[in-house]
């Protein structure tokens, strides 16, 4: 019974948000069905408390299972409960396996866990054994190894029948995947794979743990994923003493800013399911003897440090089958690796005809070709094999896991050969043998080329020879493919027209050369039908092999010139499509662009550091040219003088061994325009807001890709969920929204300053705007201009709105600031407009008028009454508000005002009707005002006109016979004189003897004082 296989998709810890990680799963699942995801470390390492609130309430789950572990941290407190109770089961969809754990999947995948960090101290304590600790301890370690090795289970196993149980729950007890956060110690040995050298990380050699190396000798998985050190690194796989091989991969974290690498696919079915042979470009194993792992001490292991590893390597797989004398695995009589020819481990491989080695498969040319290298239009006759690099009989029986990248890169290689044959006027013919029979074989496909003026008639030669030798072609070739049973062998041929030739190879005599004979017979070579007889000394064969790799050096660069751009520019700055390769990349520009109008020569330099994208297309036609043809060049609007002086650049001869690919962009970023030229005003303000705009959105998009540290919560976070600051200081958006509200509703505006130790710059209102909205903002704007207008004593209230109204700068001002003038006291309310006079408060009565004594008279005694206290803090605040010369005029005019008016009172008399005071300097006291009105000058009392003399001529009344008298008079006859009580007073008004005012006017300026107490 077959068992389907299982796609897995591994993901490095996420540094971003549970959201976007869960958003990502969702998009490959849909696009590539993954069955399963597993998180190489802790899922939450950065998530915030409403992430892990809304995955555990179930408003945030992932479309798959996702499983994942312990790792330097202990899980959050809200996920303890759910720990305890559920068994792992945090959430739908989600579980955590515990720090050392294994797991049998519904479809028998075993998966082991392995987490936390490793310290020497604590692996040697042992005594207790915390799943939510991340300390790797020794009983984590015996609690791990009991899945293994039945010699340390302590179960009880008293009976033979629980014996038995027992021993056959571990006769498979191997892993098929092992999830750890730190490196197996001596992980790197025996590797030529580049280490990874990250100026953060000490060298890779010392990142990793003995007890996760201990872990993996006993569980021998096929897959080891790391996830604890955050750099992406795939070591070539290893056989271990028990002949089975495991790969080790350690992966980024999700949503990094370095660009590595984290996520890893594949397809795998459970171990002990699928047959399973050593890979290509295997190590034995760096890890130590399973006995010594277990015999080290802590004295031991307290000293190893570094790459100081002292251990006894054991033998490869096949040394070891050798020196036991048993035979390897593989069924009797079957073609090992180490004799066949196709395989690049085996010593003997013909390596002076092999024209290039990809990632899974290689080119090479045959032994004694069919093609006559002396006569082929192609150079070294073009007859070559592209061969997987796996071992496997034919491309059906690949595994899962590799299939889809073997049939992926085969198909580049055709593809690239079809461009060589092409340039030679040839097409490409293939065909494979897949064989189950005998001693098996290799998979391989023999790619010919074929003149283009015999192609038409190839089919028709296929379907006779097949008729003529007992090959019986099946009708729908595609349908025999896809319906092929297992252990079924097949010949398939195909033209260049996308045509197939399928024959099914049954139980009866088949010519296995039956391909080359029909071919050679078509080309009219027959004496080449017989490899044999086309050998060449291994001089020649060196020769003719050089030959092809000149001419094919050309078309193989296509795919990896593709990786490598995408690799340096980033991913997606390079695409192939429909015989198509387009670059598209974003240019920048060090010190800003000029635009310029062609028409009136009007120009205007931005400040802009990135052009929108330039595309480059190639075609891939390989007709007439070894490398990809510039097509098409679309740039940023009215470049069209730059875009032919790019393509000028572009088309230029290449260097020896220079990718088109690769010149390109360097072109593209080493030129870049220094200005760009269009047609009239109207479209350079178009391509101006354009450019700003796409600058904004970029700034904003490598922010929000980028991750910092916030200074408020101090955790790392992804730029899009903060805000940045024109000072450069980012903060998460949250933290910003809560201290801004915190510190509005307390009032303390003068710490809304950037959080950042080390900037003490104000959050702009733009900031605040965005990140708390505009209920927040508008509030934070009106408390600062209160601020202002209380810190200011310049700044006025408008007299309709009360609106503060500062006052405006010195360079707004009419005419001297420090003067008198009147246009210094105008007043405009920012908010409705009204003109006043900062004075009176009043409307604006120009410069000339004066102000009513009237609406003066508050803080000209305000001003009597500090200068009669001496304090000098009001005195300084009053003359900071309106002028300290003008308070000194305006009292004087006040005082003399005032001593005018006690002279008029105390010698003239108001008319009873319209108050207007009259002064007699003699004759009777009989007044008539103008306003028609006859009043007494003594009493002021009513008068009849008629007849006003009965009022001085009525006994026992004040006036009675005083018709000529004067006003108050003592008894003596003199002037009353009326009594001051602050004659006695001693008083200094902090003028000096000679200012403007005089010490003769101090009696007044009490007297004022004195009526503004009461």
């Amino acid at each position: 019974m077959s068992v389907e296989s299982t796609k897995v998709l591994v993901i490095g810890p996420p540094s971003t948000s549970i959201h976007a990680l869960f958003d990502k799963i969702a998009a490959l699942t849909s696009k590539h069905n993954f069955n399963l995801t597993l998180v190489a470390g802790d899922l939450f390492e950065s998530a915030n408390d409403d992430e892990i609130d809304a995955v555990i309430n179930g408003s945030l789950n992932p479309p798959i299972d996702v499983y994942y572990t312990l790792g330097r941290q202990p899980p959050h407190a809200s996920l303890l409960d759910k720990l305890d109770n559920g068994g792992g089961a945090i959430a739908q969809r989600v579980f955590m396996l515990a720090k050392s754990s294994v797991l049998t999947t519904r479809s028998g995948l075993r998966i082991g866990a392995f987490g936390g960090v490793h310290d020497t101290s604590t692996l040697v304590e042992g005594d207790q054994h915390d799943n939510n600790s991340p300390a790797i301890t020794q009983t984590t370690l015996n609690s791990f190894t009991e899945f293994f090795d039945p010699r340390r289970n302590t179960s009880d196993s008293s009976s033979l029948a629980a014996a038995r149980a027992h021993a056959k729950s571990l006769s498979n007890a191997n892993l098929d995947i092992l999830l750890t956060h730190s490196w197996p110690s001596s992980i790197t040995l025996l590797s030529n794979k580049p280490l990874p050298n990250l100026a953060a990380h000490p060298p890779a050699h010392s990142w990793g743990s003995s007890a996760v190396t201990s872990a993996v000798s006993y569980s021998t998985p096929k897959y080891v994923f790391s996830g604890g050190q955050r750099v992406f690194w795939e070591r070539e796989p290893f056989v271990s003493p028990n002949g089975l091989s495991t790969r080790f991969i350690s992966l980024g974290q999700f949503g990094n800013t370095q660009k590595q690498r984290s996520f890893y696919a594949f397809s795998i079915t459970p171990r002990g399911h699928s047959k399973e042979d050593v890979p290509p470009a295997s190590t034995s194993s760096p890890l130590p003897a399973l006995t010594q792992v277990q015999k080290r001490s802590a004295e031991e292991e307290g000293k190893e440090s570094g790459n100081s590893y002292i251990f006894a390597q054991q033998a490869s797989a096949y040394d070891e089958g050798s020196k036991r004398g048993k035979k390897n695995k593989r069924h009797q009589g079957e073609i090992s690796q180490d004799e066949c020819w196709f395989c690049l481990s085996n010593p003997r491989v013909t390596k002076h005809l092999i024209v290039s080695i990809g990632e899974e498969c290689y080119i090479t040319l045959p032994k004694g070709q069919l093609i006559d290298p002396a006569t082929s239009a192609v150079p070294g006759g073009g007859h070559v094999l592209i061969i997987p690099i796996s071992h496997y009989p034919n491309l059906f029986s690949l595994p899962a896991d590799i299939a889809q990248r073997v049939q992926s890169e085969l198909l580049d290689w055709r593809d690239a050969l079809a461009r060589c044959y092409a340039k030679y006027n040839s097409s490409l013919v293939s065909y494979e043998l897949g064989r189950y029979w005998s001693r098996g074989g290799h998979a391989h496909i023999q790619a010919v080329p074929i003149p283009n003026e015999l192609i038409s008639a190839l089919g028709a030669h296929l379907t006779n020879e097949g008729a003529a030798q007992g090959v019986e072609w099946e009708s729908d070739p595609q349908k025999a493919l896809d319906e092929l049973e297992d252990g079924q062998s097949y010949l398939r041929v195909d033209l260049p027209n996308g045509g197939k030739f399928v024959h099914l190879i049954r139980p009866a005599p088949f010519n296995q050369q039956f391909a080359r004979l029909a071919l050679a017979s078509f080309l009219d070579i027959p004496q080449r039908a017989d490899w044999r007889n086309c050998t060449l000394p291994d001089e020649q064969e060196t020769d003719i092999a050089n030959d092809f790799r000149n001419a094919f050096k050309h078309f193989e660069g296509g795919k990896k010139e593709i990786e490598i751009v995408n690799a340096i520019y980033g991913e997606g700055t390079a695409t192939k499509d429909n015989g198509n390769i387009r670059l598209r990349t974003s240019i920048s520009v060090d010190s800003g662009i000029t635009l310029r109008t062609r028409l009136d020569n009007q120009s205007v330099k931005l400040n802009v550091g990135q052009l929108p994208p330039t595309s480059v297309t190639f075609t891939l036609d390989g007709s007439s040219s070894p490398t990809p043809m510039l097509s098409h060049i679309e740039a940023v609007a009215g470049t069209a003088g730059n875009k032919a002086e790019l393509e000028r650049l572009i088309r230029e001869e290449s260097e020896e061994g220079e990718g088109e690919l690769l010149r390109t962009m360097y072109v593209l970023h080493a030129y870049p325009p220094a200005s760009i030229q269009v047609e009239d005003t109207h479209a350079l303000a178009t391509l101006a807001a354009t450019l700003r705009a796409y600058n904004r959105t970029h700034a904003a998009t490598v922010f929000a890709e980028s991750s910092y540290d916030c200074p408020i919560c101090l955790r790392r976070r992804k730029g899009v969920h903060g805000a940045e600051m024109p000072c450069g200081c980012a903060v998460c958006a949250a933290c910003l929204r809560d201290m801004t509200e915190l510190h509005v509703r307390e009032g303390s505006l003068d710490s809304l300053i950037c959080p950042s130790p080390t900037c003490t710059l104000p959050i702009p209102d733009a900031t605040i705007l965005e990140v708390s909205g505009e209920r927040v903002h508008q509030r934070v704007v009106y408390l600062r201009q209160k601020k202002a207008a209380e810190d200011d004593p310049r700044t006025v209230y408008c007299p309709l709105c009360h609106t503060p109204v500062a006052r405006p700068p010195e360079n707004a001002l009419v005419g001297d600031s420090e003067s008198d003038e009147g246009a210094q006291r105008l007043r405009v309310c920012p908010q409705c407009s009204f003109a006043f006079c900062c004075y009176c408060r009043r409307t604006y009565h120009g410069p000339v008028a004066a102000c009513p004594v009237s609406t003066t008279l508050h803080y000209v005694r305000a001003y009597a009454h500090a200068l009669e206290q001496s304090n000098s803090r009001d005195q300084l605040a009053l003359e900071s508000r309106y002028g300290r010369k003008y308070l000194q005029r305006l009292l004087a005019d006040f005082l003399e005002s005032e001593a005018s008016r006690r002279t008029i009172e105390n010698t003239a008399q108001a008319c009873p009707h319209c108050a207007v005071r009259t002064e007699k300097s003699s004759g009777c006291n009989h007044m008539s005002c103008r306003c028609g009105t006859h009043f007494c000058f003594l009493c002021g009392g009513r008068l009849v006109p008629s007849n006003p003399y009965p009022h001085f001529n009525t006994p026992g009344t004040y006036c009675f016979q005083k018709l000529f008298d004067g006003l108050l008079q003592n008894q003596d006859g003199a002037q009353v004189e009326q009594d001051n009580p602050y004659n006695d007073i001693a008083y200094h008004n902090g003028f000096d003897d000679d200012d403007v005012l005089g010490l003769d006017l101090q009696l007044a300026i009490m007297q004022i004082a004195h009526e503004h107490m009461q």
